[in-house]
């Protein structure tokens, strides 16, 4: 589990937040994990979802850590992004279906 407090929410554009505790493998390797989300309109019922990480590694051998932990990362966000398409999709399909048009 990764604890988070959030640092900045507008309602339907922006949520940003920090780790700020977490049981995960490399938590002692983690001197700062932040992640900021963006909604950026793209036309009528489409949005563009926006995700920027920034972490910085702590402790002995910090550059190797750092290279670990973008790694661990882009694999971790990878498997999330195509689970938000899948979602997205099948909410869309349902969206679609005569029952929804409605």
């Amino acid at each position: 589990t990764i604890d988070q407090r959030i640092l900045d929410y507008v309602p339907d554009r922006k949520l940003r937040y920090r780790m700020v505790g977490s049981t995960v493998w490399c938590k002692d390797w983690i001197g700062n994990l932040e992640d900021e989300f963006t909604l950026v309109p793209m036309g009528p019922n489409m949005t563009r979802v926006e995700r920027r990480s920034e972490f910085v590694a702590k402790g002995w051998l910090a550059p190797v850590k750092q290279l670990a932990l973008w790694i661990a990362l882009k694999q971790a966000h990878r498997y999330a992004s195509k689970n938000w398409r899948r979602l997205s999709s099948e909410t869309q399909s349902t969206d679609q279906t005569p029952e929804a048009l409605q």
